[in-house]
């Protein structure tokens, strides 16, 4: 679902992981606005994360986010 935290709009807010997901696509990179954008969130306080999903297929996605949200879970030891 797409949130608002002013100045800024996210393209999805998943807040149980209190994380952000920005689909680029192919033509996204991380200029220094988005970085900018990306930091002041997470000063808010109410974001942990920002993914940036690359990816221009449904499979591609599901794959990448997979990949992104094992990494915050713990291994067990």
């Amino acid at each position: 679902m797409q949130a608002s935290f002013p100045p800024y709009t996210v393209d999805f807010l998943i807040p149980e992981l209190n994380m952000v997901i920005e689909a680029d696509g192919v033509y996204g990179h991380l200029r220094t606005k988005d970085r900018i954008r990306d930091r002041k969130l997470i000063e808010t306080g109410e974001i942990l994360i920002v993914l940036h999903c690359k990816e221009t297929t449904k499979g591609k996605i599901k794959d990448f986010l997979w990949r992104e949200l094992n990494k915050l879970v713990k291994p067990k030891q």
